[in-house]
């Protein structure tokens, strides 16, 4: 497009019409700049190589996906069991923006335009057809849209993928899952005083081939918040800190073993590794969209 046009259908921005002395050629550029602007797609939003932030790809895992699993899947994905409906998949971006029959199942943006939301709102084909998802379902979907429709790059679900094959046989001979349990000799240290368990042995061989020295002992204020972090996911009251200090100034060893145990037994210690898992089994609390 030359300058010249560009020039003039700027000028026909609802602040600089007047811009445009003749009326018929502020009507013909007005038409042709909404043309362009309807016409142009916005920028890579439905683009192959669109880029999701983490916190996106979150909520579509963990709230967006097990919608579609259970309850699109059946009939609207590659392994659907009485094959697939109207044409369409679900179980890819690709599949949502090519749609089926009926068009596009997604207008990235734009929910109340996007045939899979207008579905489940039972304004039209009234899916999924065993019964209306709940309204904060619904919302979900909606915002999920509205958001971009996110979904993880390369993900192993896509549309057309081949379902991976195993060779057993080779799998029970080499792979270490199904190798028996042995006991390796422990590697000798020339720092005998650092290691306080066989394993310390192993971190010290691997650090020795690397060229590289155990770091230094941490303070006990810090030893206590990495156990409470890795072990129940928060941080310790500032008397437990000093609880800690006292007892590991005593006895280091069983100040440590008192604290781990103590941590093991808490509810939140079976709280924060049971998330995992759940974020695994793709478990989530559908709550209504605010």
């Amino acid at each position: 497009m030359s300058s010249r046009w560009r020039s003039a259908i700027s000028a026909v921005e609802w602040g600089s019409v007047d811009a445009i002395r003749t009326r018929p050629m502020r009507l013909l550029l007005r038409g042709i700049a909404l043309a362009l602007a309807v016409l142009t797609p916005v920028a890579g939003i439905a683009a192959d190589d669109v880029k999701f932030t983490p916190e996106q790809i979150e909520f579509f895992e963990s709230k967006v996906r097990p919608l579609l699993v259970e309850n699109c899947f059946e009939c609207h994905s590659v392994g659907a069991t009485k094959g697939v409906k109207g044409g369409l998949k679900l179980d890819s971006r690709a599949g949502l923006l090519k749609g089926g029959d009926s068009g596009p199942a997604v207008v990235v943006g734009k929910p109340d335009e996007s045939l899979l939301v207008q579905a489940v709102r039972w304004q039209m084909f009234e899916m999924p057809p065993k019964g209306k998802l709940g309204e904060g379902q619904i919302e979900l979907l909606a915002r999920w849209v509205a958001q971009g429709a996110a979904w993880p790059e390369g993900d192993p679900a896509a549309e057309g993928t081949v379902p991976r094959t195993y060779n057993w046989a080779e799998l029970r001979s080499n792979h270490w899952a199904w190798q028996p349990v042995l006991r390796p000799a422990i590697p000798n240290m020339q720092n005998t005083n650092w290691a306080k368990n066989p394993i310390d042995h192993f971190v010290w061989a691997r650090l020795n081939a690397a060229g590289m020295s155990p770091a230094a002992q941490a303070e006990p204020k810090t030893l206590v918040r990495r156990v409470y972090f890795d072990l129940i996911g928060l941080p310790p009251a500032p008397e437990e800190v000093a609880a800690f200090t006292d007892a590991f100034t005593r006895d280091p060893d069983g100040a440590m073993a008192a604290l781990v145990d103590r941590l093991l037994a808490l509810p939140q210690y079976g709280e924060r590794w049971a998330r995992h898992w759940l974020d695994i089994a793709r478990y989530s609390d559908l709550v209504t969209a605010q």
